[in-house]
């Protein structure tokens, strides 16, 4: 008996290290083929799917040495590490979707999920009989009840879509923050979960036993309900403990990260115990998880590099490994089996890609784009394992039909990621980030804005002005948050001592203060504080960033921010802060110089915010509890006073000023925006110049005459510009002032030259929260004329600068908007104008 022990016990540790050998050499493999295959283009899943081949049933496990026992409890051991990376791959993803958008994208999820679902769920029925009488003649299935289920999980196989490698996919071909990219995550989902939903239903309800009794049954999905209602709720419960608990601290400890991962892992598992398969539950567990709070920040932080990197990786090398290739060619019917499988790939390649372009143009989603979300939604996985070993416990199919589906889904999977690389690649201009600028972007569009912040201070008013930009709850918009640090040898000692969690709070619950005191002390956890009292009040994930560098190379970060989020808009503050007294105080003079060059360099529209005590009033009030931005700034003085101030209701009066040209035009339409919130009461003021009541500016325009060249071709611009001024406001005036009455408040302004126009301005003080307005280009204007000759920050324009400055008025903040022009970076117009017309 000891002897058995013993020997039980050498066993398993040599099973544990040969295991341990396994996965290490199958990282190592993927790295290695990932090098020579990304240069082709191929992403990362190719690369460990292939590793997992080569360390899998087809080549290295006919060469180490162990035996059948060993690879028994090899296999059951990998069960294991799969069904634990699972939960916390699902986990992982249902923490990065962004609901919102899930929301928004219902409709186009679902039509192209079905679409492409419906597509291939007729194929498998039109050729069941034949593969059927090919694959699975001599099991259980052939009966008529058989044939019926072994039809239904064959549809289901075919139609499946796995999510961890669409989001794999995605990720390494860059499209993770594109339209179709984000789509393609969404529709994924979408269809995992449905068939996961219809497998549970399809076998009998629990998956580890088909000899149970109705009332069983019954009583096995009872569980599984009030099982799904405790952890759906005892998860964000004990979240907002433990939030609570590090209320000060920017994140939670590493012994409360520990007590989260098993929760999460203990609450999956509950549905694995009553014999449902646990990817839905531990999906909603992270789609349930609080978004607000230190637990979120740390979680995200420490989950994602271990998941990406070695979950992933092995989870995706196990299909592999499980694939034996060698069966082909052990028997008579290896050819047979090899023709099945190539006959059932091509059924589920056409139906998916063809079901998925079918409902993209039913969408107006671009041919393109639909082939590229076809073959992303083709890719199969551990969804499709499960149900392949079900049914083949269950008698559906024997061991053939299983060979031949495991390599329908190894094969499927090796083929989207080089099929949507090759479209891609192919239609690389079509996929490039391009900024169309708020002009010609759709108001039911998703806005992605990225704000930019120095210090806790400047986070209000981005956030409430980020928070005003999305209209209505209809309106999707994904806000992005960029703290930009200064590298200075003090500020890092600094931002070390400060990032210890045991220090972040001493003894009596006061916070330590810093060397900065006028932002209270720590900059970073002041920007947390206010940024999960934001999106506690607000109900707005903000995604927070961080970049460390010298103001001389600091837009350079703020410029790829941009490109990778594929913002519309971006928002910095303007280097000068209000005192108390109203006055203007420049602290660092290296930001404005960013500024300068985040205009220059920005591959989208820019804002540049003067902020005047805007942060204070700013809420979501009207669409739920009110005041959500001055409870955010009164999160650190108590809950008391977030309390206080959550039952404010704010009006906002918003001016946007028009004089003419591109970025006045980005102006407006930005205030279009504005105006469909709730809580804002939007102006649009246009300047005329008093002689356009008798002559149209255009045709002024044209009788001038000049005999140099320049001037000429600056006529023909400015004549240019006039003619798009006049059919953009002729837009605006259609749709908000005559169609949609109410919205928008517009006034004509005559004035005869710029003192008229400064005047006009100055009896606007004190009227307005909130000015909006272009910087303006080198287009001169008798409107406008001499009030730029004293401009001290020239980043503003004119305008804006006049409007800025403390000694004409020291109320209302200002945002001055400049258009990204194409032209600069060399590319077309016309291009944008058809890509939006698709």
């Amino acid at each position: 008996m000891a002897n058995a022990g013993c020997n039980l016990g050498h066993r398993t540790i040599d099973v544990l290290m040969y295991m341990c050998i396994d996965m290490f050499a199958v990282l190592v493999l993927s790295a290695l083929f990932h090098l020579v295959l990304r240069r082709l283009g191929q992403p990362s899943v190719i690369s460990q799917l292939l590793a997992g081949v080569v360390m899998g049933k087809t080549l290295m496990s006919r060469v180490l040495p162990w035996d059948d026992l060993h690879a028994e409890d090899m296999e059951e051991n990998l069960n294991s590490f799969t069904a634990i990376g699972r939960i916390f791959i699902m986990f992982l993803i249902g923490l990065e979707i962004d609901l919102n958008y899930l929301w928004h994208t219902r409709r186009r999820s679902l039509a192209l999920a079905y679409g492409g679902a419906l597509s291939c769920a007729l194929l498998a029925a039109a050729f069941s009989p034949l593969l059927h009488s090919l694959i699975a003649a001599d099991t259980a299935s052939a009966a008529d009840g058989g044939r019926f289920r072994f039809a239904a999980l064959l549809m289901l196989i075919l139609s499946n879509t796995a999510s961890p490698v669409v989001v794999r996919i995605a990720t390494e071909l860059k499209l993770t923050t594109s339209e179709t990219g984000r789509l393609a995550i969404a529709t994924a989902l979408t269809n995992d979960m449905t068939c996961l939903l219809l497998i549970s239903l399809l076998t009998a309800t629990p998956l580890s036993d088909n000899e149970m009794s109705f009332h069983q049954k019954l009583a096995a999905g009872l569980l599984m309900l009030a099982a799904s209602s405790f952890a759906l709720v005892a998860l964000p419960a004990a979240v907002r403990y433990i939030n609570a608990w590090n209320e000060r601290r920017r994140e939670i400890s590493n012994y409360e990260v520990l007590l989260v991962m098993v929760l999460v892992a203990g609450l999956a598992s509950l549905t694995e115990m009553i014999g449902y398969n646990n990817m839905m539950m531990s999906f909603l567990l992270g789609l349930v998880f609080p978004r607000e709070g230190p637990t979120m920040r740390t979680m995200m932080a420490r989950l994602a590099f271990p998941v990406h990197n070695v979950v992933l990786p092995l989870y995706f090398a196990v299909t592999g490994m499980r694939t034996d290739f060698t069966q082909l060619a052990q028997d008579h019917t290896g050819w047979r089996t090899v023709g099945t499988a190539a006959l059932v790939v091509v059924l589920s390649t056409v139906g998916k890609v063809a079901g998925t372009v079918a409902a993209a143009n039913h969408l107006k989603i671009p041919f393109r784009e639909g082939m590229v979300l076809g073959f992303i939604l083709n890719a199969k996985g551990h969804v499709d394992i499960i149900t392949m070993s079900v049914a083949r416990k269950q008698g559906v199919w024997g061991e053939q039909a299983f060979i031949v589906l495991l390599i329908t889904v190894f094969v499927n999977t090796l083929m989207a990621g080089p099929a949507a690389a090759a479209i891609v690649r192919r239609e690389r201009s079509a996929f490039r980030y391009h900024s169309q600028g708020l002009e010609w972007t759709r108001l039911d569009g998703e806005l992605r804005v990225l704000t930019c912040v120095h210090g806790p201070r400047d986070v209000l008013p981005m956030l409430s002005l980020a928070e005003l930009s999305g209209g209505t709850s209809r309106t999707p918009i994904a806000v992005y948050l960029l703290h930009l640090v200064e590298l200075t040898q003090k500020y890092a000692i600094t931002l070390m001592y400060h990032q210890r969690p045991e220090q972040d709070v001493d003894s009596v619950g006061g916070v330590i203060a810093g060397d900065d005191a006028d932002y209270g002390g720590d900059d970073v956890r002041q920007v947390n504080v206010v940024v999960d009292a934001f999106t506690r009040e607000s109900s707005i994930t903000v995604r927070q960033m961080t970049a460390v560098s010298s103001y001389a190379n600091m837009h350079e970060d703020v410029c790829n921010g941009a490109e990778d989020i594929r913002a519309c808009l971006v928002l910095v503050p303007f280097h000068k802060e209000q005192r108390y007294d109203g006055r203007m105080l420049c602290r660092k003079d290296g930001r404005r110089h960013m500024n300068l060059k985040v205009l220059q360099h920005a591959p989208c529209t820019v804002g540049i915010l003067v902020d005047r005590r805007m942060g204070g009033g700013v809420s979501n009030s009207m669409k739920s509890n009110g005041g959500s931005m001055r409870a955010a700034r009164d999160a650190d003085a108590g809950p008391q006073a977030a309390a206080a101030t959550a039952d404010t209701q704010v009006l906002h009066h918003v001016v946007a000023i028009f004089f003419g040209g591109p970025d006045d035009r980005e102006a407006v339409a930005y205030a279009s925006r504005l105006a469909m919130h709730p809580s804002i009461n939007m102006t649009v003021i246009r300047f005329l110049h008093a002689s356009d009541n008798q002559m149209n500016p255009s045709s002024r325009v044209r009788t001038e005459s000049s005999s140099n060249t320049s001037e000429v071709a600056m006529m023909f611009d400015e004549d240019r510009d006039a003619e798009e001024d006049e059919e953009f406001m002729a837009n605006f005036h259609n749709r908000y002032i005559i169609c949609s009455v109410g919205i928008v408040t517009y006034l004509e302004k005559y004035v005869g030259n710029g003192p008229e126009t400064v005047t006009a301005l100055s009896a606007m003080a004190g009227m307005y929260s909130l000015f909006v307005v272009g910087k303006g280009g080198d287009r001169k204007m008798p409107t406008t004329t001499g009030i730029g000759d004293w401009e001290e920050c020239s980043e503003l324009g004119p305008v804006g600068d006049l409007l800025a400055s403390e000694d004409f008025m020291d109320t209302g903040s200002v945002l001055v908007l400049q258009q990204h022009r194409l032209s600069k970076t060399g590319q077309k117009s016309k291009g944008l104008e058809d890509e939006f017309l698709q």
